[in-house]
């Protein structure tokens, strides 16, 4: 099934496998890298310039495109091809956080349209909550630097229950949210790890396919929305949510 956006540039429609009477959304969670803003650069120079300090060669962008998702412990594993020694991630992990927060801010960008996507979807009277692998620090460095931190009910690092574990959900948003079930949540990502997520969790999917995920990986995955723009997520929420939620 595909729906007309109006109003939206060079993209014509999202497309959803469900029919629209059998989903309610009354939580969305989103992903950040690739769904909300385009940080390839800032985290490729950041990356590059981290293992420049500690040895080893800088990573290409689609190397480091090809982690997005990961935590960042598994990305410096898989882009030193296994080379840095496990003693030796903390450190790479403290300077990676180091430069990031000091490089990377003027070399990310919200994708155009996200701000104002995440503002009409609280209008909505929905919850809303951030999860990234990005630092807390950083990442709410960037949020307050775009303005958005306001827009999201909870904002979660998620370096101690890293996606796809259901344990972040279960651990630190279902107690947050009685009240909303599984089944109304949305998860909204462009990886494999946010789709297994939303599967993990029991909860609906929307992979963002303008990011950095493996098309045909997640197109595997079954996602039951696919938007190719992130002025899209409003229209799908407002015919897909039951209205203002309860807190």
């Amino acid at each position: 099934m595909a729906f007309w956006l109006a109003g939206v540039e060079r993209v014509a429609s999202y497309h959803c496998v469900m029919s629209k009477s059998s989903v309610t959304i009354k939580l969305v969670i989103f992903d950040f890298d690739g769904t909300l803003a385009s940080s390839l650069e800032g985290i490729t120079a950041c990356m590059g310039h981290t293992f420049q300090r500690f040895g080893y060669p800088a990573p290409s962008a689609d190397e480091v495109k090809a982690t997005v998702g990961l935590t960042l412990e598994d990305s410096i594993r898989k882009l030193t091809r296994f080379a840095c020694p496990e003693s030796a991630i903390p450190a790479v992990v403290g300077t990676y956080r180091e430069l990031h927060a000091r490089e990377a801010p003027s070399l990310t960008k919200l994708f155009a349209g996200a701000a104002d996507a995440v503002a009409r979807i609280k209008e909505e009277g929905l919850k809303t909550v951030l999860v990234s692998n990005k630092g807390s620090a950083g990442l709410l460095q960037l949020l307050e630097a775009f303005k958005i931190r306001c827009y999201f009910d909870l904002v979660l690092s998620s370096d101690r229950y890293p996606k796809p574990s259901a344990a972040l959900y279960d651990t630190c948003i279902a107690p947050e949210f009685p009240h909303i079930g599984r089944g109304e949540v949305l998860v909204v990502g462009d990886t494999e790890s946010d789709l297994r997520f939303a599967a993990n969790i029991g909860a609906r999917s929307c992979w963002a396919a303008f990011g950095y995920g493996d098309e045909e990986a997640c197109k595997a995955l079954g996602p039951d929305f696919v938007i190719s723009d992130v002025r899209q997520l409003p229209h799908i929420l407002s015919v897909h949510s039951g209205g203002p939620t309860s807190p």
